[in-house]
């Protein structure tokens, strides 16, 4: 009796554990994010640090943040003048409730 109640709490624990990890990459979806705003000299990535979206600080998927600012951003290739004017769209996607 004892054996299967410690086999059980163990398996209880472990699940607890598993589930405590995130299905979800925000830091990932940032940087594919930061790849798609390459435009002309512009490099988005030398002032985003996507490691601010890690689990530990965003605690819920944000990839549809991320997705907006992709969808709503444009490169004026002519220019190489990246536009963000629409980002402000996808500002309420970017907190956890």
């Amino acid at each position: 009796m004892k054996k299967g109640f410690v086999a059980a709490c163990a398996l209880a624990v472990l699940g607890l554990a598993l589930s405590a990890c995130p299905s979800f990459d925000n830091v990932a979806a940032c940087e594919a994010w930061l790849a798609s705003t390459e435009c002309g000299d512009q490099d988005f990535s030398e002032m985003i640090d996507c490691e601010i979206y890690s689990a530990d600080s965003y605690p819920c998927d944000v990839a549809d943040y991320f997705n907006c600012l992709t969808d709503k951003g444009s490169c004026d290739d002519d220019l190489g003048i990246y536009d963000s004017s629409d980002w402000v769209e996808c500002t309420g996607l970017a907190a956890c409730d």
